[in-house]
């Protein structure tokens, strides 16, 4: 090994020479404090190594009188090294207040201790971040951060039952990643520039403002996918009507990757806008997106198409009134699922044609048997017990309910939401059977309607509206 060999090529070197005069003396301390008992031959080499520009000197100068050994220098250029880029770092991160409550908010997650620690360090960054007039990147990833953070401290310590369901989450890391590939798209016109700026120091909307004035981001369809894919999920442009048709004819144009994550952004964008509209035209383009998704494989994992991808599929199709076409759905995408679940998911399938169709008795006999699979069972009663409804098979109702809510409360297998959404329909569905107050019926009405998310809404409020149309209008309160 050549002795004279300059350090200048050294991460090392180059490591100190990035830091300025105030750095260098915060370092000296650092490296005194981290380092003194653990290695105190990197603390003296690093004392030394400003004035020797070879190994030898540096050497001589640390070791005075030893013969150079090149595994004992390379060991403590290693640990030296590491301290270096370590403290690099911390000053990276003290210089970053929402990081710095950030990693609070995670560490106190992560320990042992009650709510009286955790809240209040998520409540003070989480208005922090909230009140930001500024929404760029960092803004939508400290949201998802955040968010998920929140998430994973209620799995850790509140009981199922108490949980507050954490919306959001995935819009907000859309968001984060349209704006990364955004830039990454314009970089790979303009690698450094626009108009003489940094990509990096645009906010979003400031970005795609300056995108389309100029002429050389023009007639680009990746980026003209990335923006209005954007546009679309913040509420800018509602339409975007011929997006999905660009995204697949310019498919190719992406990666594999980034065409299955632009689907994904797609896919939860529509079943957000689904879940809060109810209307006809949401749903129906949640269902294109599931087809899109089947049609390529998007959708599959491991080879296979998760069932639960084929019941939305299903329900999306008879909310639509296109039984016809979720028969065909039925026929074609059965064999994508797993063997074991294909019976139980045609019987299903077959049994919600029934029910939409109002052939409430051959529904009746679809779903009256068990379901090993625990979202059909669940979800499957709701049908069943609204078409005993709609027979006028009442008399054992009530008692059924009772036990309905006992089964959801107690299964652990089912997601907070889905469980809570179903528990809340028993419960209005109960009281669908009690009351004969027509003031009581209105609101019931009332209450019903003004929910963001509960199963079987549209039924409930339709026998709702159908019990209070025996009484004069004059009566009710709506």
């Amino acid at each position: 090994m050549n002795k004279q060999k300059p350090l200048q090529r050294r991460k090392l070197w180059v490591l100190l020479r990035s830091l300025s005069d105030q750095e260098q003396k915060k370092l000296a301390t650092h490296i005194s404090c981290e380092l003194r008992d653990s290695h105190p031959d990197a603390v003296k080499l690093f004392n030394n190594i400003q004035g020797n520009p070879t190994r030898e000197l540096l050497w001589t100068a640390t070791f005075p009188g030893e013969s150079y050994k090149d595994v004992k220098f390379r060991k403590i250029c290693f640990h030296l090294t590491s301290e270096v880029e370590k403290f690099i770092a911390i000053q990276g991160f003290l210089k970053d207040e929402d990081l710095k409550e950030l990693m609070l908010v995670r560490e106190l997650n992560r320990r042992e201790g009650d709510e009286k620690l955790f809240t209040p360090a998520f409540k003070k960054i989480w208005t922090k971040v909230k009140q930001k007039p500024l929404r760029g990147a960092p803004y939508h990833r400290m949201q998802y951060e955040l968010l998920r953070e929140q998430f994973h401290y209620q799995i850790k310590h509140i009981p199922k039952h108490k949980r507050q369901h954490i919306g959001g989450v995935h819009h907000s890391f859309d968001l984060y990643w349209l704006h990364e590939k955004i830039i990454l798209a314009i970089s790979s016109l303009n690698h450094k520039l626009i108009g003489y700026q940094e990509i990096s120091s645009f906010l979003q909307d400031e970005l795609l403002e300056r995108v389309e004035a100029e002429i050389q981001f023009m007639n680009e369809p990746t980026l003209e996918i990335l923006k209005t894919l954007y546009r679309l999920i913040v509420g800018k442009d509602e339409s975007a009507e011929n997006l999905i048709e660009m995204v697949r004819e310019y498919q190719e144009q992406f990666d594999e990757e980034t065409y299955l994550n632009i689907y994904i952004c797609l896919l939860n964008h529509y079943i957000r806008q689904s879940n809060i509209t109810r209307n006809y035209q949401n749903r129906s383009k949640t269902l294109e997106m599931y087809v899109w998704g089947i049609e390529e494989r998007l959708l599959f994992i491991d080879g296979f198409l998760p069932v639960n991808y084929f019941r939305n599929i299903i329900i999306l199709g008879c909310q639509l009134q296109q039984l016809n076409l979720v028969q065909i759905y039925i026929d074609e995408y059965l064999d994508y699922l797993p063997f074991e679940e294909q019976e139980e998911a045609y019987i299903y399938g077959t049994a919600l044609i029934h029910y939409y169709k109002g052939e409430y008795q051959k529904t009746v006999l679809k779903l009256i048997n068990r379901f090993k699979n625990v979202t059909f069972e669940a979800e499957g009663k709701s049908y069943l017990y609204t078409s005993q409804y709609e027979l006028d098979r009442t008399d054992d109702l009530e008692k059924d309910l009772r036990a309905y809510k006992i089964f959801l409360r107690n299964n652990k297998k089912l997601a907070d939401r889905f469980r809570k959404n179903l528990l809340d329909f028993v419960i209005h569905f109960e009281k669908l059977l009690k009351h004969d107050n027509p003031q009581k019926l209105a609101e019931l009405y009332q209450k019903v309607k003004e929910y963001k998310s509960i199963s079987m809404q549209e039924w409930l409020l339709r026998h709702i509206e159908l019990k209070l149309n025996r009484y004069p209008s004059e009566v009710l309160v709506r």
